[in-house]
């Protein structure tokens, strides 16, 4: 079953070939982990998908309460209330045919997706990639469905024999990965790019930060590059569906990783 503009359908339910998400990508999405039937961090999630949706003029009919308990029943529906769920939310530019901009106002399609979640990988690989990702567009703050260089970067990264790869922006500086954010371990600062450099600002990415201290390391955002990332002596990648992960630079290993992880992770537990 799906959620789709208020109604609940099979999973067979079609969306107009003229969807402007599907012509042109003009659509944003959030992806929000289910732990036993309850979403989790929803509030903050709809807060970001609203930014999104007043940014590209998206009309909102819903509210986050309604889209909570939609999201719910959805699980229910879906026999996921046991487990580690995945909630996808996707709002698209609607049925507007050809052009950049349609003459006439469009109204949103609303579609919403629950699928068991994958196991969080143990540990990922990382390698810089070639492709840029801009710093300071108006699309960095937003997870939109324009995922042509995240699936390019990771592509060439697999094909190195690594996980995932790390994306710079025009400057050189580290945005991140093409599926979350990366926090670098360097002497006793844990730094995590900025969103003016291009960062997305990632849920998990806010609650580490809100976190400001693990035992003597300070959390804080600051510059990454190519050369200070491969000097760092851990790493961790992160997002809303895997958690908090140990990361490394292909092909090197880095061991202190897994126990920067760890803290990591104990710390968030405790203060939910």
């Amino acid at each position: 079953m799906i959620w789709l503009n208020g109604e609940f359908s099979s999973s067979d339910a079609v969306i107009s070939a003229n969807d402007r998400g599907l012509l042109l990508g003009e659509a944003v999405f959030e992806t929000v982990l289910a732990e036993n039937g309850t979403p989790a961090h929803w509030d903050a999630h709809m807060a970001r998908l609203w930014q999104a949706c007043a940014l590209f003029g998206f009309a909102t009919p819903y509210d986050a309460a309604g889209l909570h308990a939609a999201a719910v029943k959805l699980l229910n529906q879906n026999t996921l209330t046991e487990g580690r769920a995945v909630i996808r939310l996707t709002v698209t530019g609607g049925d507007g045919g050809r052009g950049l901009v349609p003459a006439e106002p469009v109204a949103p399609n609303w579609l919403m997706q629950a699928t068991p979640a994958p196991r969080p990988p143990a540990h990922v690989a990382l390698c810089l990639s070639a492709v840029l990702q801009a710093a300071g567009q108006d699309l960095s703050p937003v997870k939109s469905t324009n995922y042509a260089a995240h699936i390019l970067a990771r592509r060439a990264a697999i094909a190195k024999g690594a996980d995932d790869a790390v994306l710079v922006n025009q400057n050189g500086q580290v945005t991140g990965t093409t599926a979350g954010n990366i926090f670098a371990l360097q002497g006793g600062t844990l730094i995590t790019p900025a969103t003016e450099e291009g960062a997305l600002p990632g849920i998990t990415r806010a609650r580490i930060l809100a976190l400001s201290q693990i035992e003597d390391c300070t959390i804080t955002t600051g510059e990454l590059t190519r050369e200070s990332l491969a000097q760092a002596s851990a790493l961790i990648m992160c997002n809303a569906i895997m958690g908090v992960v140990p990361a490394s630079l292909y092909p090197h290993e880095m061991p202190q990783s897994e126990e920067l992880a760890k803290k990591i992770r104990a710390a968030l537990t405790a203060r939910i």
